[in-house]
């Protein structure tokens, strides 16, 4: 069912059926290897990571934009934070919370929340 949802998803998006068709081919295959599971909860992961990173940065950005007392205070966290490697984001996370789905969702959102340049 979710690989129907997937593919209507990419013919409303495209309405190119070579899309689909590549669509439904790489979940099958996905499928075939025994990662449906797997692949699912990543999925899981990065799209509520992704989605507490812009309910937590949205407003803060935008707080930050019409506040200079809040850009001077939110400045140096997001600079710290961009200059950190991925991993390094991890290793609270696991201290915390253990090895598992929570500690890549945290470390997920937290890599997300500061804008990227490059």
């Amino acid at each position: 069912m979710l690989i129907l949802v997937f593919a209507v998803i990419a013919w409303l998006a495209t309405r190119r059926w070579q899309l689909v068709l590549f669509t439904v081919r790489a979940f099958l295959l996905v499928d075939s290897m025994g990662l449906w599971t797997a692949a699912m909860q990543s999925l899981t992961v990065v799209l509520i990571s992704g989605t507490a990173a812009v309910a937590i940065g949205v407003p803060i950005g935008v707080w930050a934009a019409t506040s200079d007392r809040a850009a001077a205070a939110v400045r140096p966290v997001l600079d710290f934070m961009q200059t950190l490697p991925v991993f390094v984001y991890l290793i609270p996370s696991v201290f915390f919370f253990g090895i598992g789905v929570v500690p890549g969702a945290v470390s997920t959102t937290v890599f997300a929340l500061p804008p990227r340049s490059g």
